[in-house]
């Protein structure tokens, strides 16, 4: 809401018209007139506090009432009328916003006692909204007067509506039938009209202010009931419930009249329901027996899959043990790479913190310097302009020593004082000599002029006396003339009232015939008006008509379209359950390959899978490689030819020679003719017997004559030796060592060890192997997976989400569309009686402008005879003003003589002063017959004369001593100067300065201040560069692990704690997972066992489905077991459990009709029937259902005789749970929008808690309701039949149906506590207490605080509608009429201005208390009183500063009446 800038009231008359508002504007913005202020404006009580409240609230809400009273009580005559304008600064805009309302004295049919009271008010309301004020279509130029004549008077009542039909647009004006759309169209700026009539009218009916307004609310419930919940309604456009009908009322009581009209056939429907619910009965427990029997085969089925499980089980735990251990791996590689992210990380912080501390020492050393530099320099100005100062004292002393020096050497030498006195004493005399005789003679003449004057003033006097008779007489006749003429108009003014004429008088006092006849051309216009209203009242109650019956067959429509999306909603939330599990899964997945989850849209995680089964084909198939060759190096050892190329071997083979290798030759003589130290040696000597091959001679030859195309190529030559030259070698002792080998000397140690290790290599190369293939195999499930994402994109879910929202969306806009198109129906329903009353108001007014036109013709024989009675009085008036003038002219011309008798009597007096004088002086000199002549006024010369004579011998003293004052000044000066040490030529040109000396001063103090601050701040700075020194030092060593470099920014993460900690955890995770997989394994093997067994000892079946083994495989195959033991026993009791049943029912022959006794005897016998062939639950199920369904075709045909009926409840049902949401939603939304910030840096606290349920199940309230529905229309019915009266049925249903009771059973509680946050000084001390705890046990300053902030609460909730109730920029205000009571102190008033700052609300309060403690807490003080208007009876009301502003009444020529 925008906030108030101004308010302008202009020619409103109140306290029975003995009391005036002329014209004026209280202005409530800042200097600037930007800004709206928190307003006080202080009036006595009595003054019409309560008055201004009013007025305030009509442009908003017109006719809007204030403690009981109407705004009609104001208007009693005919000719009353007012205008009241709201100037507002707009939201989020600089331009402003004014909102009017002109009222009037409307026609009256009432009696002249009842006029007294209050005549029907006429209104229209205008708008305008500007940026400045250069037009007059805002609401300072706005022109509500003019001048008639001398005077200024009101503007007439329809004079701004002709303004705004000439404006062209710039001033839009609506009429009084144009209320709603008057509403409309303040929404649209934010003003919301149900909060000024709900609240702020509401806060100001009564006197006590809020204290007595809460008073009426002493418990939770009266709050809620009587305060909370109109409030809500109040927003959504409905009545509050205090008696008057409603249209939930109204449908309930109309439902039970319906119901008790088909009362029989409810009745019969009930029947049919209660034998279709034992069908149901008996249906359900019949598929129950059958269900036991399926469950009896369902639970055998699932052991017997449980055992098929557990042998599957096994071999699924060997893959994932694989896994595991592959992730374990993968996870550590994980940790390291986090410590290095964060080492780098602290590594360029402490860098950049230690290349910060530098800079900053540098920067505070550079200031320290050159702050010292401005300080000296500051020290030598002050010192050079005080020497300066000094110097100039010291200059002035000396000339003035010199001066009374040579004053004191005239004295001494020459002194011509005797010769002074006697030429003053001549010269004076000279003069009194020649003056004496002139100024007697002009003291005569004066005083026979003063006799002269006396003479004439006694004539004038005379004639004065005459004048004033005759003045006398001419008023006696005007006044018979005038109270004539008033009679006259008295008479006049009864029948213009009592026609309801809006007429005023002109300067001369008359009415203009053409005026009162454009009233008459008025009343003819009206009455064919009123005839043409009844036309048209009559075609809209048909178009209203018309417009329910479509409204019920759009409602119809309506219901069908929410039905069809209900199931639309279903369908799509089963296809984003399918989704919502894909993308579960292949989050997780991101989540194990450390992807982002965006990566399974754009194909990065199939790429990435892919890349890693390459990757590990590639590991597998190289390792595959290397075992081979450890194969063949395990077969070379073990047949010894470690050493020797496989190819010869074969060569050989195939040549079919027969050899022995070197090296099993030895190892085979090893141990027995030579040690292993022996080998070593020969072989350290001739390393070529390692690689050699032994032949005898005999085989030799056939080598010799082998061909070369058998092999053509060795990578190395190979040895031969005979036996001979081996043994040859083998003796020899000489060393050959030209030779470079690396044969195995672990080989030649001990064969046997040789061939384990490389065993014991395999068998790692085989582990790893498996783990390859384990990963690979992972992989390639994982990237099938992925590859099956699917029909979906990154924004799928989103767009189920989407999709979701809009049919929620427009599943609830139907919702709302229903209740509109209800509560406009019923409120058609309304209009239409209220237009067939209006119809029947019109006809009525027609027989009333009947009689008004007889009256008229009497009006007009009264207004010519008033005119001519105003002619005698005219005549009397000039005659009276004449005489009056004659008056004045005497006592002028006796003023003018008397005047100059003043004169001439101050002449002589001033005459016969200066004759004595001159005479003193005559007596005092003497006689000085010669002389020198000394030019001047005689009396100076005198006085110089008389001063000479007394001074003549103080002088010479006088002199003496003050040379020696200025002596001793000089001494001093001279010490002070010598003290500044500065030279003379620096400060002797410098012109001293007291403004330019306190600057320097000052600067002087700044910079010590600044150089102490400095000093401080480098002591601060090296401190802080020898911590980041060391820090960066620290951060160097730490990336010595990782090469000493750190990692480049961008591949820098961060949140390595959160991250090290999740990655700690999967690690951990993944041991535990490691051991727990190794225990089941165990488990599952025992119990595969235990299971087969078990199975022997039922029939055989075929699982359907797989079994998903359990955590606890024991306790998993206990319960199967158990489950399977119970099954047969279940199945057996519930078909018992039915036999039963039946067998009661058919007991029961007088409840039920033939045909329903023989089905239910045909079900008994085919349950009982153990020899039945086929599937006998089925067929019996068939048979009931065919029951069933005759039972609901009858059923049906009674549905459609009562579908209006059965409609008309769901639709009340439907929307009474409507209605109990709603208010819920509004009791949250106020105390959710209560949320203040009490404490600053602390958390907001909610101002109202309300003690309701999170959340409601929509189901349970609605069945509540429906309960409640039912129990009362059952007593609706009561009453109707024992004719009770329409209001005790309407309270009934108030009662039943009223928001307090639908409330109540939406959130399933009847009481609801209420809490209001306590403020506190303290704020430990402050807490939440109940509303009854605060109404009894709070101070009044605690109460005060309490309802203000639940009042702001509900203005913050009602216009929360209009933008974020967060949103700073939106605004609102609250009047109040004396709203402290007896609370004044500031530490309890502080808290509600700041709540009300909180909530952007604008304060305007009306008081008669003007405390300093009151009034500091407002921006703006407006002192308001009433004065008497001059030459009236009339009292005025004005303020302050209001006579500054010359607008309407106050003009400059009118000022002078106040």
């Amino acid at each position: 809401m925008p906030q108030i800038s101004k308010i302008r009231i202009a020619n409103f008359s109140y306290n029975d018209g003995k009391r005036l508002i002329a014209d004026e504007l209280f202005d409530f913005a800042n200097k600037e007139d930007k800004n709206a202020l928190n307003t006080l404006v202080n009036l006595k009580n009595g003054g019409g506090k309560s008055v201004l409240v009013q007025l305030m609230l009509q442009p908003i809400h017109p006719k809007a009432k204030v403690a009981g009273r109407k705004i009609e009580s104001f208007f009693t005559k005919a000719s009353d009328h007012c205008f009241v304008i709201i100037e507002w600064f707009k939201d989020n805009s600089n331009e402003k916003l004014m909102t009017g309302i002109a009222m009037a004295s409307g026609e009256s049919v009432n009696s002249m006692e009842d006029e007294a009271k209050g005549r029907p008010v006429k209104y229209y309301t205008f708008i305008s909204h500007y940026s400045d004020y250069a037009n007059i279509y805002n609401i300072v130029k706005l022109p509500l007067s003019e001048k008639v004549g001398p005077n200024f008077v009101a503007a007439s009542f329809n004079e701004i509506r002709e303004i705004a039909k000439k404006s062209n647009g710039l001033l839009d004006y609506y009429v009084s039938d144009d209320n709603r759309q008057w509403r409309e169209k303040l929404a649209e700026y934010g003003i919301v009209q149900e909060e000024w009539k709900n609240i702020i009218e509401e806060l100001n009916s009564v006197e006590g202010g809020m204290t007595e307004f809460f008073s009426k609310f002493r418990e939770s419930d009266q709050l809620i009931n009587q305060l909370l919940i109109p409030t809500i309604e109040g927003k959504f456009g409905q009545s509050s419930v205090k008696g008057e009908d409603s249209s939930l009322s109204t449908m309930l009581i109309e439902h039970a009249k319906a119901y008790n009209k088909q009362k029989d056939l409810i009745s019969e429907k009930e029947a049919c329901q209660c034998f279709q619910t034992l069908l149901l009965q008996i249906n359900d427990m019949v598929h129950n027996v059958w269900n036991r029997n399926d469950d009896y085969e369902k639970k055998l089925q699932d052991f017997t899959a449980f055992s098929n499980a557990l042998f599957g089980k096994k071999e699924a735990i060997d893959e994932t043990l694989k896994s595991l251990a592959y992730a374990i791996e993968h996870t550590q590689q994980k940790l390291d790479q986090i410590d290095y992210e964060k080492h780098s990380e602290e590594y360029y912080l402490a860098k950049e913190r230690k290349e910060e501390a530098e800079a900053n020492l540098g920067r505070i050393e550079a200031e320290r310097e050159e702050n010292k530099e401005s300080l000296a320099e500051t020290s030598k100005r002050i010192a050079l302009l005080n020497c300066s100062n000094l110097y100039k004292e010291i200059s002035d002393l000396e000339s003035k020593l010199k001066a009374t020096q040579i004053e004191m050497k005239a004295k001494s030498e020459n002194d011509d004082t005797d010769e002074r006195l006697n030429d003053l004493g001549f010269s004076v005399m000279q003069v009194i000599h020649t003056l004496y005789p002139k100024v007697k003679e002009e003291l005569a003449n004066e005083k026979e002029e003063y006799v002269k004057l006396q003479d004439k003033i006694e004539k004038a006097q005379i004639e004065l006396k005459n004048a004033q008779a005759s003045k006398d007489q001419k008023k006696t006749g005007y006044d018979r003339a005038e109270e004539a003429v008033k009679n006259a108009c008295n008479e006049t003014e009864k029948d213009i009232s009592a026609l309801n004429i809006d007429v005023v008088r002109y300067l001369d006092g008359c009415y203009r015939t053409d005026e009162i006849g454009r009233h008459k051309a008025e009343m003819d216009k009206k009455q064919a008006r009123l005839q043409t209203d009844i036309e048209k009242q009559d075609a809209r109650m048909k178009k209203l008509t018309e417009r329910n019956a479509k409204i019920w067959t759009d409602s119809n429509v309506l219901e069908q379209r929410k039905l069809l999306l209900e199931t639309e909603e279903i369908a799509l939330q089963k296809e984003f359950d399918k989704y919502a599990d894909l993308e579960k899964c292949l989050r997780d997945l991101c989540g194990i390959y450390t992807l982002e989850e965006s990566d399974m849209f754009n194909g990065n995680l199939v790429n990435y899978l892919k890349g890693q089964e390459s990757i590990y084909v590639a590991k597998k198939e190289s390792i595959a490689t290397k075992i081979a060759m450890i194969d063949d190096e395990i077969h070379a050892a073990q047949n010894g030819y470690v050493h020797v190329p496989k190819r010869v071997m074969e060569y050989f083979n195939h040549a079919g020679i027969q050899y022995q290798t070197c090296e099993k030759y030895l190892n085979s003589i090893l141990e027995d003719q030579i040690s292993v130290e022996q080998c070593l040696k020969i072989l350290e000597n001739y390393p070529e017997i390692a690689y050699g091959i032994i032949l005898d001679e005999k085989e030799k030859a056939k080598l010799d004559g082998m061909e070369r195309e058998i092999m053509d190529w060795l990578p190395s030559m190979v040895p031969v030796f005979t036996h001979a030259q081996l043994e040859e070698a083998i003796n020899l002792q000489t060393n050959n060592n030209d030779a470079i080998a690396f044969y195995s000397v672990e080989y030649f140690s001990s064969r046997e060890g040789f061939i384990e290790e490389i065993k014991s290599k395999k068998e790692e190369l085989e582990n790893q192997k498996s783990m390859y293939v384990r990963s690979l195999e992972g992989y390639g499930a994982h990237r099938k997976k992925a590859e099956e994402m699917f029909d979906f994109n990154e924004s799928s879910r989103q767009d189920f989400e989407d999709g979701q929202k809009h049919i929620k969306d427009e599943i609830s806009k139907i919702e709302e569309k229903l209740v509109s198109l209800s509560a406009e129906k019923n409120e058609n329903e309304l209009t239409i009686r209220d237009i067939s009353s209006n119809m029947e108001e019109c006809r009525k007014q027609i027989g009333l402008l009947g009689r008004w036109f007889e009256k008229y013709t009497d009006l007009i024989s009264r207004l010519e005879e008033e005119n001519e009675k105003r002619v005698v009085q005219s005549q009397s008036y000039h005659e009276h003003e004449n005489a009056k003038c004659k008056l004045v002219e005497c006592q002028n011309q006796i003023q003018v003589i008397q005047k100059n008798m003043d004169v001439v009597e101050i002449t002589i007096h001033e005459k016969e002063e200066l004759f004595r004088k001159i005479e003193g002086a005559k007596t005092e000199l003497g006689d000085y017959p010669v002389g020198l002549v000394i030019a001047g006024e005689w009396e100076r010369l005198l006085e110089e004369y008389r001063e000479l004579k007394t001074s003549q011998s103080e002088a010479i003293a006088v002199l003496l001593e003050r040379e020696s004052n200025y002596l001793k000044e000089i001494r001093e000066k001279r010490t002070n100067l010598s003290e500044y040490n500065q030279s003379e030529e620096d400060y002797r040109a410098i012109i001293y300065d007291d403004r330019v000396l306190a600057g320097l001063k000052q600067a002087h103090k700044e910079f010590v201040e600044k150089l102490d601050y400095l000093q401080n701040e480098s002591g601060k700075a090296n401190q802080k560069l020898g911590g980041c020194d060391t820090a960066y030092s620290l951060a160097e060593k730490a990336l010595f692990d990782y090469g000493g470099l750190p990692l480049e920014k961008d591949n820098i993460q961060g949140n390595y704690a959160e991250r090290k900690k999740e990655t700690k955890k999967n690690l951990h995770d993944l041991n535990e997972r490691k051991e727990a997989e190794k225990k089941i394994k165990g488990e599952v093997i025992r119990f595969g066992d235990r299971s087969q067994n078990m199975l022997e000892e039922h029939k055989k079946i075929i699982p359907k489905e797989e079994v998903v083994l359990e955590e606890n495989i024991e306790n998993q195959y206990n319960a199967l077991s158990n489950h399977l033991k119970n099954a047969f026993k279940t199945y057996s009791n519930e078909k018992k459990v039915l036999a039963a049943v039946l067998t009661n029912e058919v007991l029961k022959e007088t409840s039920y009709q033939f045909n329903e006794i023989h089905a239910l005897k045909s079900f008994l016998k085919m349950i009982n029937n153990d020899d039945f062939k086929g599937d006998k639950y089925f067929t019996l199920s068939e048979q009931i259902e065919g029951v069933m369904k005759a039972t609901m075709l009858r059923f049906s045909q009674i549905e459609t005789d009562l579908e209006e009926f059965n409609k008309s409840k769901t639709d009340l049902l439907r929307q009474c749970v409507f209605q109990g949401r709603r208010i819920y939603d509004g009791l949250r939304s106020m105390a959710k929008s209560s949320a203040v910030s009490i404490v600053e840096k602390k958390p907001k606290k909610q101002m109202i808690k309300i003690d309701m349920p999170d959340e409601i199940d929509t189901n349970v309230a609605q069945a509540t309701i429906n309960v409640e529905l039912d129990t009362g229309i059952e007593e609706l019915v009561q009453l109707l039949n024992n004719n009770s009266s329409d209001a005790d049925i309407l309270k009934t249903a108030n009662r039943v149906i009223g928001s307090q009771s639908l409330l109540r059973k939406y959130i399933g509680k009847d009481n609801i506590r209420v809490d209001v946050y306590k403020i506190d000084l303290n704020p430990e001390n402050a807490r939440y207490r109940t509303w009854r705890e605060t109404q009894i046990n709070s101070s009044g300053g605690e109460k005060l605080v309490s309802y203000f902030s639940l009042i702001l609460s509900l203005i913050n909730y009602l216009r929360s509608d209009y933008g974020d109730i967060n949103d700073k920029s939106l605004t609102s205000v609250l009047i109040l009429d004396n709203p402290f009571g007896a609370v004044s102190s500031g530490h309890l008033l502080k808290p509600m201005f700041e709540i009300a700052n909180h909530f952007r609300v604008q304060l305007i309060c009306l008081s008669d208390l003007n405390k300093a403690d009151i009034t500091v807490c407002f921006e703006n003080f407006i002192k308001a009183t009433v004065k008497p208007l001059k030459y009236s009876n009339i009292e005025m009301l004005t303020h302050e500063g209001n006579e500054a502003i010359e607008h309407g009444f106050y003009r400059s020529e009118q000022m002078s009446l106040l």
